[in-house]
């Protein structure tokens, strides 16, 4: 059955005009609905909230939410109590700060192995900044440049001066693309969509631009450097250090294996496992200490005490047998720590290789058309930093024995750490001669309760009563 023109053209109409009216009376219920939205007084039209979360207070980091800042604010309070400062003293000594992110939430499980080394990052970025305060060698070198050309081109810019063989090759790339625009007309696509634009070509018209680069290189021993105490929470690690004459002179004694009673025996104190176990009660007190501390043992000698502490990547769900392995080998890992600790603070050399570049360039380029041109205007700047900490170190000691191993869980993400405490001082030195029997004393700390994480900034123990710098 064959229907008309003109009735194909009313059924046409009536089903435009089905489609038109619903859709106008949906805007219409809209326009009315968005109207007593708007009548209400409370509520602010879009635009204004769109405009108030716009404002650039909105769009940038605020200060005082930067991880880290709350460490700032524990360091200054410890330093302000002790009337110090950072920096170098009146008598020489000195005092750094290094401090590096965590960068993992508290409930992943790599967590406890990455508190672990932003302590060893911070430290190293505290002996670097110690090394280039000492003694270092920079080089800087600024580049301006200033270009501005408004001349109208000439015929010989435009030109493309093409070779014999560049010639030859554009043939041959026509000749294939012949062939293929007949394939795609019996393929019925018309190969007209797919020509290439007319050839164009960019222009310099104007450029500003600045390049800084700055580059410093700085060799240092650090023997004699030491943690003064470490401050945490859920986001960064912070260290404070120290280096003076006196240290200088304990770590010198020490490498040459002379008594280290320097500058001359103290009065006797408690047995050194006694003292830690008074300033850091539980287990998990050592759980922020890391590093050297130079404590007075029960013959009035100085003892070099290291704390070492590694995290296995282990929860509940393991196997025994899987536990077991990586916590073993965790301890194995924490001696290490605290050995290594030993070495850097008698005998070690930090090499600094630190280069920052900064650069920012204003370009004005005119786009060439065969058939039109345009002007294109591109603002840049940013900045990047190569910085490289390398220290070595070597001892050769007589003597390191175990104080102290012990294992506990963070007191707020519950993860396991497992420490080693080692010590040396001229009686374990002397006692080594004879060969006896070498112990140690463990300690458990027991499973923390699940509960929501309060990141609050927790300091190591504090070893400074008889500080010698």
């Amino acid at each position: 059955m064959k229907i008309s023109s003109q009735r194909c053209l009313l059924l046409l109409i009536f089903i435009s005009i089905g489609l038109i009216f619903p859709s106008l009376s949906r805007h219409a219920a809209a326009t009315e609905s968005y109207a007593a939205i708007a009548s209400d007084k409370n509520i602010p039209p879009p635009d204004t909230e769109e405009k108030t979360f716009s404002k650039p207070e909105h769009m940038f980091p605020l200060a005082e939410e930067v991880s880290g800042s709350k460490l700032q604010e524990q360091l200054d309070k410890y330093l302000s109590k002790r009337d110090w400062k950072l920096g170098f003293t009146k008598k020489g000594s000195y005092f750094g700060w290094g401090e590096a992110k965590i960068n993992v939430q508290p409930n992943d499980l790599r967590f406890g192995q990455k508190r672990v080394l932003a302590y060893y990052k911070a430290f190293a970025d505290a002996k670097g900044e110690y090394v280039r305060t000492k003694q270092r060698k920079t080089t800087s070198e600024t580049i301006r440049k200033k270009f501005h050309d408004d001349r109208e081109p000439s015929q010989a810019d435009l030109v493309d001066q093409k070779s014999r063989l560049n010639l030859l090759g554009e043939k041959i790339m026509a000749l294939s693309e012949a062939k293929l625009d007949k394939k795609l007309q019996e393929e019925g696509i018309d190969p007209s969509e797919f020509r290439n634009k007319s050839v164009k070509q960019k222009r310099l018209m104007a450029i500003d631009s600045i390049n800084r680069s700055i580059a410093v290189k700085s060799v240092q021993s650090v023997a004699g450097v030491r943690i003064i105490a470490t401050f945490e929470d859920l986001d960064s690690v912070g260290v404070l250090i120290v280096a003076s004459d006196n240290l200088r002179a304990i770590a010198k004694a020490v490498s040459q294996g002379k008594t280290v009673g320097y500058p001359s025996k103290g009065d006797p104190k408690e047995s050194i496992l006694s003292q830690i176990e008074s300033r850091a009660p539980e287990a998990t007190d050592l759980a922020y200490m890391h590093g050297v501390r130079v404590m007075t043992d029960d013959n009035g000698d100085r003892a070099l005490v290291a704390f070492g502490q590694w995290s296995p990547q282990i929860t509940k769900n393991d196997s025994k047998m899987k536990q077991n392995m990586a916590i073993d080998a965790a301890r194995e890992i924490a001696y290490d720590l605290a050995d290594g600790s030993l070495t850097d603070f008698i005998n070690s050399t930090v090499t600094l290789e630190q280069k920052s570049n900064i650069q920012g360039s204003d370009v004005i380029e005119k786009l060439i058309r065969s058939d039109s041109e345009e002007s294109l205007e591109s603002n840049k700047a940013g900045a990047n930093i190569d910085k490289l900490i390398k220290q070595h170190g070597r001892t050769n000691l007589t003597g390191t024995t175990t104080v102290k191993r012990w294992t506990a869980n963070h007191p707020e993400t519950g993860h396991l750490i497992v420490g080693h405490i080692l010590m040396w001082s001229p009686a374990t030195r002397d006692a080594a001669a004879h060969k006896p029997e070498r112990g140690y004393a463990s300690t458990k700390g027991g499973q923390s309760k699940t509960r929501k994480y309060q990141n609050k900034v927790r300091q190591s123990a504090d070893f400074e009563d008889d500080a010698d710098f």
